[in-house]
């Protein structure tokens, strides 16, 4: 059986690593515990598990960026958290590029903000609410 792999993208430039997990962990084990409701695996990415962002243990950002990359292109499905996407711009280029290879991406939206153009063509679904987005992930991707 294909264990589907989720990456969960977002800001984390100009936040500390707490507030760029906090929400990446919360996702994670509700959308862990729903697929496990119905007996499906899952790998969950998140690319805060991998660089301590705030210690700079890696020896450059294009190492970074190029392990990301190659996590986002082997993945079923992106979830996107929308909170300070304007000052991502590694978040952008994952959005591109999961277009690019027609990765499904899912968006959560929370603040309802404006996006560019780009931006929401490259969005499949956009969810105002956390609970209602993990629902549809799992009823349309994860059976």
């Amino acid at each position: 059986m294909h264990i589907k792999t989720i990456y969960l993208c977002g800001s984390i430039t100009g936040l500390s690593l707490k507030e760029a997990r906090e929400w990446r962990i919360r996702i994670k084990n509700k959308i862990q515990n729903s697929a496990k409701d119905i007996g499906i695996p899952i790998k969950v990415f998140d690319p805060c598990t991998y660089y301590n962002y705030e210690t700079t243990d890696y020896d450059s950002e294009h190492e970074v960026r190029q392990f990301e990359l190659h996590m986002l292109k082997k993945s079923d499905l992106v979830i996107v958290n929308l909170a300070n996407f304007s000052k991502s711009i590694g978040s952008s280029q994952e959005l591109a590029i999961a277009d690019e290879y027609r990765i499904p991406v899912i968006a959560l939206n929370e603040d309802k903000q404006e996006l560019h153009p780009w931006i929401e063509d490259c969005i499949w679904k956009s969810f105002d609410d956390e609970n209602k987005m993990i629902e549809y992930i799992t009823y349309y991707y994860l059976q």
